[in-house]
């Protein structure tokens, strides 16, 4: 349930990007960095080693924002709002398939 409502207050924070009132979409995927030097290529937090997957893997595990970033001090807020907004726009034309099973438990719900 707390990462429900976690999931529920980023999502509320991503809408309020769209609307101009929190730090806009763009500014946020400019605290990301994709460089063939560093960690093979794969998305960082510029200016860290820090993949954009490990922290959005934190959050969908249940870590808090205060947990990640007191385990990466690293990072700031706007780090890991930074790796959900750069999730999103994966999403908005990637699609992986569910395994059968999934889809029924799904539809059993």
């Amino acid at each position: 349930m707390a990462l429900q409502l976690a999931m529920h207050a980023d999502i509320m924070q991503i809408t309020e990007m769209k609307r101009g009132t929190t730090m806009e979409r763009e500014e946020l995927l400019k605290r990301i960095a994709i460089d063939p030097r560093v960690c093979a290529g794969k998305p960082c937090i510029r200016g860290t080693r820090i993949w954009v997957s490990l922290i959005v893997d934190n959050l969908a595990a249940g870590a808090s924002e205060e947990e990640i970033l007191s385990a990466y001090p690293s990072l700031a807020r706007e780090d890991i709002r930074a790796a959900l907004a750069y999730a999103a726009e994966l999403t908005h034309d990637r699609y992986l398939p569910l395994s059968a099973q999934s889809q029924d438990e799904i539809q059993a719900r």
